[in-house]
């Protein structure tokens, strides 16, 4: 499914025809897997109902609530609830119920491959693949080039909560030719969403409620609207782009994928004369010309006035590009120190704030005797500052302290047991509760490059390889014989995941396609005799005769065909508690 949207997508056809992608009972239980791996699946809706509760329900009843959410016969309600932002304001979140995130899931899986077919390269919120740390990777890489100019570094005001649904569906009409009246209602639908707790609050239509799953995948579709007036003046597209790149850059190796790499970066100096690199709402423009970028920043004003939006004036910048200018960018200080090349520095944004938390953290791990809570948080400190040139100051203040606590006297003797200093790669670390603390060794693994970030960015958004629409008709015989497969038949949810991360039978190496889906049983992989249980990660599909084998008390290698692989078969057969096959 995923190919054949993303490759006709891709040639800008008409889709007239989704909502039968949308409806399917194969989509609608890859939706329920992929909500699985959330970190919010846990959290209940207005009706008091995690992802824990609907596993209790019988699969069809299941299907059956989702798809009256798809069809409209179910309003969508959600709860707010407020997280801290960076600035010390609040974000409000709407948490919608689990049975209308599946079916935003639903949605997002037909519509993703389309518009990602069509999104700017140098676009990387909230897409799959792409993070903040390749977004500073590649405005760090593309400043170093600029020697003069200005950059519009500019902050609209509270975007999610002004974008209008109808613009929205606008957008993908004419951008991204969706005509399929009946999906695009079904987004309209499931985004219509009212207040009711802690107050009751109806939808007008404007914004986008933040926390749920079509939200930012719609945003970005608003803001790609801009992104083509400005390409279309650049005369930049996604062919000239990352074709370029693919044929060039990757698919080359020895001296020609050296001479692809410099051309790549020359390509990145010489390209256009205003350029977006943008992180969801947070963007910048960068331009060599000043008329160029003013001509650029009037046109972004008019588009916002047209859709609706506004600019925050009190947070947008106008950046003259000199020898030691500075920019503040998702969490980044980005600062560049003369005109060579790879000539800037990139720090934390508020060093201060950072050390003061990391502290914290450490007091907090250290009175619960857990010193792994503060490794766990120092390890995404430095993964998060990967790029960073001067990460080495926390480290510093880090050691200090631990050295204060170590020489301290009277009420702090305990803190003399419990840490101790040791060498460790002629390198001072501590040892604390037995739990060796090494944070030089810890940031040389984490330190990356930003010109190897910058080679790996710019590959194609790669839909799955595997046959999706195969996998359909299969999985819908699959589910057909669920009642040959076991007693628990709600285990079928897991199934399309199983399919798209094995793809074959571990036990025959054979592809799960190239089987009768009534010839594949799913089997657990610890037993539930054996404490084992039915989560996605103790389960496996296996071919039926080879599930028998697994099981089979007195099993001798005569008994065992010869397309069986001895190896993975006396593996399951240990974890059952039975003896290998000799």
């Amino acid at each position: 499914m995923e190919i054949i949207l993303f490759n006709k997508s891709l040639k800008y056809e008409r889709h007239n025809h989704l909502w039968q992608y949308v409806i399917n009972d194969v989509n609608i239980l890859t939706a329920i897997k992929i909500i699985s791996r959330n970190k919010g699946k846990d959290t209940p809706g207005p009706d008091g109902l995690s992802y824990k509760n609907i596993l209790n329900n019988n699969i069809e009843i299941v299907i059956k609530e989702i798809k009256a959410r798809l069809l409209g016969k179910k309003q969508c309600y959600a709860r707010q609830v407020e997280i801290p932002k960076a600035n010390g304001k609040m974000r409000k979140l709407g948490i919608t119920n689990i049975y209308d995130r599946i079916a935003q899931q639903c949605v997002r899986n037909v519509l993703e491959p389309i518009v990602e077919a069509h999104f700017n390269p140098e676009s990387f919120g909230f897409r799959r693949d792409r993070n903040a740390l390749q977004c500073v990777a590649y405005i760090a890489t593309s400043l170093q080039f600029v020697n003069e100019g200005k950059i519009y570094d500019c902050d609209l005001s509270n975007y999610f909560d002004t974008v209008g649904i109808d613009k929205v569906i606008d957008k993908l009409k004419i951008n991204h030719k969706i005509f399929d009246l009946e999906f695009l209602k079904c987004i309209k639908r499931l985004m219509w969403i009212d207040i009711i707790n802690p107050f009751n609050e109806a939808y007008n239509g404007i914004g986008l409620r933040q926390g749920t799953i079509l939200g930012p995948i719609l945003a970005n579709v608003m803001f790609h609207d801009f992104e083509i007036k400005l390409n279309n003046i650049n005369g930049f597209t996604r062919k000239n782009g990352r074709d370029f790149i693919k044929s060039t850059v990757f698919i080359n190796y020895g001296r020609a994928y050296k001479k692809g790499k410099e051309f790549y970066f020359n390509w990145i100096k010489n390209r256009r004369a205003v350029r977006i690199i943008r992180y969801a709402d947070d963007f910048i423009l960068i331009g060599r010309g000043y008329d160029d970028i003013y001509d650029i920043i009037m046109m972004f004003e008019d588009w916002c006035k047209e859709n609706g939006l506004s600019v925050n004036n009190d947070k947008t910048k106008l950046i003259n590009i000199t020898k030691d200018f500075k920019l503040t960018f998702l969490g980044y200080n980005i600062k560049k120190k003369s005109t060579k090349e790879n000539s800037f520095l990139l720090s934390p944004k508020d060093q201060k704030k950072v050390w003061l938390t990391t502290k914290k953290k450490f007091r907090t791990s250290y009175y619960k005797k857990d010193i792994s809570i503060f490794i766990s948080y120092i390890s995404g400190i430095m993964e998060y500052y990967s790029l960073t040139t001067n990460i080495t100051w926390l480290i510093s203040r880090i050691q200090k302290y631990l050295f204060t606590l170590v020489v301290s006297r009277g009420k702090r003797k305990d803190y003399r047991k419990r840490i101790k200093y040791v060498k460790s790669n002629d390198r001072v670390a501590f040892e604390i509760d037995n739990t060796l603390l090494d944070l030089w060794t810890m940031r040389e693994k984490s330190i990356v490059s930003t010109k190897d970030i910058m080679l790996e960015i710019n590959k194609f958004w790669d839909p799955n390889n595997f046959d999706d629409f195969s996998m359909v008709s299969w999985m819908n015989n699959f589910i057909t014989n669920r009642n040959k497969i076991g007693r628990n038949s709600s285990n079928i949810i897991y199934v399309p995941s199983l399919i798209r991360q094995f793809k074959k039978d571990p036990l025959t190496n054979q592809p799960y396609l190239n089987e009768m889906p009534n010839n594949i049983e799913i089997h657990h992989i610890k037993p539930i005799s054996k404490g084992g249980t039915n989560e996605y990660t103790n389960l496996l599909l296996v071919r039926k005769e080879a599930h028998k084998l697994i099981h089979y008390p007195n099993l001798s290698i005569k008994d065992v065909p010869n397309y069986i692989i001895i190896n993975k078969l006396n593996k399951y057969r240990k974890l059952c508690g039975l003896e290998p096959v000799k």
